[in-house]
Order: structure tokens, then sequence, then C-alpha cells
């Protein structure tokens, strides 16, 4: 493909992404308010994320649904946005040059719950890697519903014949709402200190979790935050430890409370990325 033909795949990429914007406010369910104006209301309308004039999820549960419908309708037509682009950009790139090796430690939203097409945040990682010339192998070893006790020792056997360059885990999830928080503080500082202990050259990422809609949770969503806080401001003088704040993506970008959609796994790869630039290959 020539340089014009390619020109003219990624200019088609953004009228057709321009069209998907448009499309979605325009398919998105009509508001209609009651009461008296708000401008919080009136923001979360113009968000496509409530109807009846509810700020959402307060009062009204049948704000649950049409915000739930908003945001997936939004979140399809983005990612038809998104598929396009991505395929027209690719063609401009040269073929990575580098490799690194991640392992992936976690639960469902490691799995890629949530997600379109069930990768989560590595289709959108790796892209980011790509732009840099990176092509990246990964070895999986989450497990849905799982917390960080069953996990742990399922990660650590896995270093010796994934041997992964990057290690990056995102539990806690499930450990704050089932709960099972005890010990945690010993159980995380034992993971990241026998992974550090399987191989010399391995860099461990651990995530401080984005917090759920799950109210029941938050406390122990923090507990277990501040809990990976100590674990990784214990090991920095290492040079092979730090986090990735996840805490910063919306609940509302989830698909039920819980798991990203693609938008937050969008954010949750550029943390990623972000976290782990300088243990990249240059």
């Amino acid at each position: 493909m020539n340089l014009a033909t390619r020109r003219a795949a990624l200019i088609a990429a953004l009228t057709t992404a321009a069209a998907a914007i448009s499309s979605s406010r325009a398919n998105a369910l009509p508001p209609t308010p009651t009461g008296a104006y708000d401008d919080n209301a009136v923001r979360a309308i113009a968000g496509g994320l409530t109807d009846a004039g509810y700020v959402e999820y307060t009062t009204n549960p049948t704000d649950d649904i049409a915000a739930t419908h908003n945001l997936t309708q939004l979140e399809q037509r983005m990612q038809y946005m998104l598929d396009d682009i991505l395929d027209a950009v690719a063609t401009l790139r040269p073929t990575p040059t580098r490799t690194t090796r991640i392992l992936c430690v976690g639960d469902s939203i490691t799995l890629g719950a949530g997600s379109t097409d069930g990768t989560g945040y590595r289709r959108y990682l790796t892209e980011l890697l790509g732009r840099r010339g990176i092509a990246p192998t990964y070895t999986m070893q989450a497990y849905g519903g799982q917390t960080l006790r069953y996990v742990a020792p399922r990660a650590i056997d896995a270093i010796p014949a994934a041997n992964p360059n990057i290690m990056l885990v995102h539990l806690g999830t499930n450990d704050a709402v089932q709960p099972d928080l005890t010990d945690w503080q010993t159980r995380i500082d034992d993971l990241i200190d026998q992974a550090l202990g399987a191989s010399p050259t391995l860099h461990i990422c651990i995530a401080k979790i984005q917090y759920s809609r799950n109210t029941g949770a938050i406390t122990n969503e923090q507990t277990i935050n501040a809990a990976i806080n100590a674990a990784v401001n214990a090991r920095t003088n290492t040079g092979r430890v730090t986090t990735a704040d996840m805490t910063g993506i919306p609940a509302r970008w989830t698909e039920d409370g819980i798991h990203p959609m693609n938008a937050a796994y969008n954010d949750m790869a550029h943390r990623w990325h972000n976290a782990i630039e300088g243990w990249l290959p240059a």
C-alpha cells in the first residue's frame, strides 16, 4: 500500500469516527427531565448518563438502565471508530523490531471481562507499545472471581517458564467484595518478594485498583490500595517495583459497576504504559 492510499485510509477512518460520535449521541435514550432545573442533572443528561432529570445512580432505579444503555451505545460506536483508526494507523507503522515479555496477573478484569473483544487492556497496551516499535508477548495468570490468596502462588509458579521482563498485577477487587482481607498486607508483600527472588531481571507493577460502584466495598478497596502503596514504597530502592494508579478511572465506565468497558480498559492501558515506560527496551 503506497503512502497516498494509506493517507486516504486514515482520512476515511477519521471521517467514520466523526460520524460514529454523532450517531452515538443521536441514539442515546432521549432525556425527559422532571422537576426544577438542576446543573448536575443537565450535565448528566448532556453526557448521556441519565434520563428523567435524575443524576446518575441516585434515587430512581430506572436510571441504572438508562445510563447503562447510553454508555453501551457510546461504547459500541466508539469501538467501531477505534477499530477503523487503529487498522488505518497500523498500515503506517513499521514492523516492531523489539520485544518485551509481560506476565499479566489478576482476576476477571485482567482477563478482559466487559471489553467487546475480551482482551481488556492488552489490546490497547499492545497499540501503545507498537508506537514505540515494541511487540509484547503476554502470559496470563488470571482467574475470574479469585483473590490474591488463590492467584499469588500460581503467578509465582508461572515465572520460570514465562521468563517475563515485566509482571503486571491487578488484584484486590474480589478480595474487597468477598471479603478476604486477612493478612492482605503480608500476602502482597510475599508476592512481590517471591517474584523478585524468582527472577533477578523481573520488574513488577502493581495496580492500585479502580473503585467500583459497590458502596459496601469502598472501605475494603481503600484498605487494599493502602496496602499496595505500603508494599511498593517499602521496595522502591530496588528500582524494580512500582504502582499504576487505576483509582482515577470512573466507576461509570464499567459494564456492571465492577468490570471495565472499553473506555476504561483504554485508560488502564495508558496508566500501565506510563508506569512501566522506564523499563521498556530502548
